[in-house]
């Protein structure tokens, strides 16, 4: 068995460390690179098709969805900036707390 000196490699023990540093750099290059593939539109396309996961119907009046909707953002620890009841919408905002102690 071969014996390793400190900033040799044991796949390839010829790299100095150098060059071990810059393979490695490459390799992270390369892998935020290819995280990179989606474009913005992939995300807004999500939200806004009419079918998948984040799109559901319900067969109930607009003013029960409303008051489920409106149920569901305060239950989350979201507040009401502004309401519109003849529009049937309203602006959240999360709400966070600090605790100091």
């Amino acid at each position: 068995m071969p014996i390793l000196r400190k900033g040799e490699d044991l796949l390839n023990p010829h790299l100095s460390p150098m060059e071990d540093f810059m393979r490695r750099i490459v390799f992270l290059l390369l892998i935020f690179l290819l995280s990179a593939c989606g474009s913005p539109q992939v995300y807004k396309d999500v939200f806004n098709t009419d079918s998948g996961p984040n799109v559901r119907t319900f067969n109930v009046s607009v003013d029960t969805c409303y008051l489920a909707a409106k149920r569901a953002v305060l239950s989350q620890n979201f507040r009401i900036e502004k309401e519109d009841l003849q529009a049937k919408s309203f602006t959240e905002q999360k709400l966070t707390e600090l605790f100091l102690g």
